[in-house]
């Protein structure tokens, strides 16, 4: 006679879904990582456009990231002082506007560009600043009602760009310490019962006398 090893069973289950539960926090923590380092050089969008002059440009804008503190929307343009930065009130006088939409038309952002900056990084200022949104496929609409014509005949880029402070990571480190949790509760788990399963199985032999004491009585 035999019978199932409750604890013995009980433990290799434990094993099993904390050895499960390792790999898939060690799996989070790796593809959270990938996406900060992703979200340091993405850009959802990016137009080359003339902001010399009146006009309407649409181009597709590809939302990723929704943790980032903020987003912002960026001027990149060859017009550059001796200190290689763009000069103060060089965009004194644009009148413009980025508007942004789903695919069914619901509008998720209306904003007006600024014509002025108090910072830039590397010759490029930024215009707009606001909250990330659902991640997602949208339309991104520039619409251009004065603009500024020392920027006629330059090159210019408007793109978006996720500001990150560092705290994005913070996924990482709590799936890493999960991980570990998991980890050791395996390597415990792993080392009492995998022995025992591998020499005796889930079951156990069963005295005749465990095996009376165990039926069900007859009596009334």
């Amino acid at each position: 006679m035999r019978k199932l090893a409750k604890l013995r069973l009980i433990g290799l289950i434990l094993a099993v879904t904390t050895l499960g539960a390792t790999a898939y926090f060690i799996f989070a923590a790796w593809q959270a990582n990938t996406d900060f380092q992703n979200w340091q050089t993405e850009r959802p969008m990016q137009v080359q456009l003339d902001l010399s002059k009146q006009g309407t440009v649409s181009v597709p804008f590809q939302q990723t990231c929704v943790s980032a503190h903020s987003e912002g929307i960026y001027l990149d343009c060859t017009i550059l002082n001796e200190s290689q930065q763009i000069p103060q009130g060089l965009l004194r006088g644009l009148v413009a506007s980025i508007r942004i939409s789903d695919s069914e038309g619901n509008e998720v952002l209306n904003q007006s560009l600024r014509d002025n900056f108090q910072w830039q990084l590397d010759g490029q200022v930024e215009l707009a600043n606001f909250l990330p949104f659902a991640r997602g496929d949208y339309q991104a609409t520039i619409e251009i009602d004065s603009g500024v014509p020392a920027l006629a005949d330059r090159p210019q880029t408007l793109y978006a760009r996720y500001n990150l402070c560092g705290m994005e990571q913070a996924p990482v480190a709590i799936y890493g310490f999960l991980a570990f949790c998991a980890g050791v509760v395996f390597l415990f788990a792993g080392v009492i019962v995998f022995p025992d399963v591998r020499r005796f199985g889930i079951w156990k032999p069963v005295s005749p006398v465990e095996s009376a004491e165990d039926a069900p009585s007859s009596l009334p």
